[in-house]
């Protein structure tokens, strides 16, 4: 073997024992790229929107800039799913404490029939604090277009159901989480209690509170 030949096995062997050392020496975490508060899936942006809050407050993107959101879809006459998912929000919400960093806001779907006077009955039904939990309402066509256009979820007309003849709106199940920056960062399913052990996984990394 020719000593050129030699000196460059040896490199590739010394080079080789160095590469197993660093990642011996790197956290697992770090190594399985999920590090300390490490960074999430970006969807996109949520469009700037206008509606009204339970209160009649005017509500905007900007209003909730700076802080992580929880947002939801439902309204208040469902028959399906829209409780559970609230009480699920409630129950985030009451875990997490006044002093969060996550702020909630719900969506109705049904605004016609959910005015601000409906949402603060069923908000105050739900315990929910008005300085942390918004649920919305407004024109059709803006609730339709932040759904479809800005959390890219489905969303269909409201009508009465023939087999039980409740209101029926067709709607997605899932929480959706946006940061800050009005950016959305995880979608997850409201019926499904892994999914949501998920959301409560990620909130905490995007609050910095995870260990």
């Amino acid at each position: 073997m020719s000593r050129r030949l030699l000196w460059a096995v040896l490199i590739l062997v010394l080079g080789g024992v160095l590469v197993a050392w660093l990642a011996a020496s790197i956290r697992p975490e770090l190594r399985s790229g999920v590090a300390r508060g490490g960074p999430l899936d970006s969807f996109g942006a949520v469009p700037d929107f206008s509606l009204t809050d339970q209160l009649g407050r005017p509500t905007s993107r900007t209003d909730l800039a700076g802080r992580a959101w929880v947002a939801d879809f439902i309204f208040t006459r469902c028959g399906g799913p829209c409780p559970r998912m609230s009480e699920r929000m409630a129950r985030m919400a009451n875990a997490l404490g006044p002093d969060s960093k996550i702020r909630f806001v719900s969506f109705t779907v049904d605004p016609e029939y959910d005015t601000p006077a409906v949402l603060h009955e069923y908000a105050t039904a739900l315990g929910a604090d008005s300085d942390r939990w918004r649920f919305l309402t407004g024109s059709r066509a803006e609730i339709l277009r932040v759904s479809i256009d800005g959390f890219h979820l489905a969303m269909g007309d409201a009508e009465i159901d023939s087999a039980t003849a409740l209101m029926n709106v067709a709607h997605s199940t899932r929480f959706v989480l946006v940061d800050g920056a009005g950016i959305i960062r995880g979608y997850y399913d409201g019926e499904d209690e892994t999914a949501l052990a998920g959301l409560d996984r990620d909130i905490n990394i995007l609050t910095g509170n995870r260990p």
